[in-house]
């Protein structure tokens, strides 16, 4: 977090600033998802079933994502994200750190509720409780690690490469398939400690999570290697945060992939599909 204050001090030009801003981006955010997603035919809110909307364990089965899951990653991934940003705003304007979490938790779940409702009005989407079981566990991730210390060993990571279907569906957010999330973790946190001072406090092991094309396609699986940016001090209280914030991307690392080929990446980064 940006400032360890325990206790609140507002800074009212402060807090107009963020919420201004929060307004502004939320307007935008509206806008752009209305280009992309919400002009399609209207019908009442209704629950999402899968992409076959007849049948389906309401969204939560694996064959009922065209994606293979790929944006449930991404609402976790975004939420969590979210929260992060939001909790260091709201203690940049003086809240305290625990204030501080739950707002950045409870705003950013709000934020992607209101996405959820408008998708349960279009026809061909609907509410979805995958996505909101998704959004719920990323906004409140930040939360929860503060009492369950196990959970600060792990993050979910994202690398990104623009696919060759990109050029179909022009929105990067839709470009699943250049999409690869990745979970991290120092192998060091977990071994003795004779280990722990041989293994580098900056190199974790990550396993990937990937499709080789937008919908329907096949199951990518790797495993590589991460950097931990956040074992990088600087006497830089902003560029510390810079480096905090660059450590939700998976940098360029080798990585072996598993499935559906075998293949070794020598930059796990830019991973070739075809």
């Amino acid at each position: 977090m940006l400032y360890p204050q325990k206790k609140s001090s507002i800074k009212t030009y402060r807090f107009l600033g963020v919420a201004g801003g929060l307004v502004a981006a939320n307007v935008y955010a509206y806008q752009r998802f209305k280009d992309i997603w919400w002009q399609y035919p209207k019908t009442r809110l209704h629950l999402y079933r899968g992409w076959r909307q007849t049948q389906g364990w309401y969204d939560f089965g694996f064959d009922d994502s065209p994606w293979r899951h790929m944006d449930k990653f991404g609402h976790f991934y975004g939420s969590r994200f979210a929260s992060l940003l939001l909790a260091d705003a709201a203690q940049w304007v003086g809240f305290n750190h625990t204030q501080s979490r739950w707002i950045g938790a409870l705003t950013s779940r709000l934020l992607y509720f209101q996405i959820e409702m408008f998708d349960g009005q279009f026809k061909q989407w609907g509410f979805s409780l995958g996505d909101l079981a998704a959004n719920t566990a990323g906004a409140f991730m930040p939360v929860l690690s503060e009492h369950l210390p196990l959970m600060q060993k792990f993050k979910l990571k994202l690398s990104y490469h623009v696919s060759a279907e990109i050029e179909q569906e022009h929105y990067l957010i839709e470009d699943y398939a250049g999409m690869t999330f990745w979970l991290t973790s120092n192998p060091g946190d977990f071994m003795p400690e004779s280990f722990k001072r041989i293994w580098p406090t900056f190199l974790n092991i990550a396993i990937g999570y990937g499709i080789s094309k937008k919908a329907h396609g096949d199951v990518e699986l790797f495993l590589g290697l991460d950097y931990d940016l956040r074992t990088c001090r600087t006497t830089s209280m902003t560029l510390d945060r810079i480096l905090a914030y660059m450590d939700y991307f998976h940098l360029p690392a080798p990585a072996m992939q598993t499935t559906p080929t075998r293949e070794v990446h020598l930059f796990g980064y830019w991973i070739e599909k075809n």
